[in-house]
């Protein structure tokens, strides 16, 4: 159980995303996406008849001559058959991972040195039973913070949904969180960094289970007060969640937008919740996409 199961779990109607986001403004939000989606054009290809022999064409299909028996390619039959096994699952492989690596790519360009950057993965998949719905959280080490990307909210291998403008879910969350403040020995850290993938697990187990989608501009908060860190003693016990810098990429399985999450503090959402401060006011206010342990309180 991670950090927001706890703690949701101890309150009848918790606070998940704020009020000011009505479905009006949601639905606003969305068709931005897309109206930045069609400014440009998915990569494709249009059609390309195959040379048919009459055997082929006979059964309505195109004909590959190296391996087609009517054609005598000129190779035995298991030499044909082992070239189209081998064919066929390098594109399984390739179709397998697309999404994922539609992700993997987004970062790189922004850490092109981390080619193998840290990686948590569920021990057991949520597929085979697990009770991570992720399928993996990387952790790209930006110098002043970490930045935490998930995989699992879109659509990472073969296209599952009947809905082609969204993969999945249509997100992914990112956090960044600074260095400062999360201990002085690599024990401290890792620790840190592992609550925190902890905390991404336990949102999108709220994605899976309740079909809560959280967008930018919205508020996570559990009402509790007890700090996000591993040890609850940090004033940051919810979050905010803006556009992550990645913004929206196209995958062949529909678009996915980066939400970022933001850490802050009980009276600034309480702020939020009593309408003395939007989100963006909030986040300007802040001055920093940074969730720091130990920052003072704006409010």
């Amino acid at each position: 159980m991670g950090f927001f199961d706890s703690l949701f779990g101890k309150r009848e109607k918790p606070y998940v995303t704020t009020p000011q986001v009505t479905p009006e403004k949601s639905k606003e939000i969305d068709d931005k996406i897309r109206a930045m989606i069609a400014g440009g054009t998915a990569g494709g290809h249009e059609d390309v008849p195959a040379t048919a022999c009459s055997s082929c064409a006979s059964a309505g299909s195109g004909c590959d001559p190296s391996g087609c028996s009517a054609c005598g390619g000129g190779l035995d039959d298991a030499l044909r058959a082992l070239e189209r096994k081998n064919s066929a699952a390098k594109a399984n492989e390739t179709q397998e991972t697309i999404g994922w690596d539609a992700i993997t790519e987004t970062f790189e360009k922004y850490y092109p040195d981390q080619k193998t950057p840290l990686h948590f993965a569920p021990e057991v998949s949520w597929a085979m039973g697990g009770s991570d719905p992720l399928d993996g959280i990387s952790v790209y080490d930006a110098k002043e913070y970490y930045h935490f990307v998930t995989y699992g909210l879109s659509e990472l291998y073969g296209k599952e949904s009947d809905n082609l403008a969204y993969s999945g879910y249509g997100l992914e969350f990112t956090l960044k969180l600074a260095k400062e403040g999360l201990g002085e020995t690599p024990m401290e850290v890792n620790r840190e960094l592992r609550n925190v993938a902890g905390i991404l697990q336990s949102l999108a187990r709220m994605v899976f289970t309740q079909g809560k989608t959280f967008a930018p501009d919205e508020y996570i908060w559990s009402g509790q007060t007890t700090g996000i860190d591993a040890e609850g003693k940090s004033n940051i016990v919810g979050f905010i969640t803006r556009l992550d810098n990645a913004g929206i990429v196209e995958t062949p399985h529909g678009w996915v937008k980066f939400t970022e999450l933001i850490g802050v503090t009980e009276a600034e959402l309480e702020g939020i919740k009593n309408d003395w401060i939007t989100v963006p006011q909030l986040f300007q206010a802040l001055g920093t996409e940074l969730t720091m342990y130990d920052r003072i309180s704006m409010m």
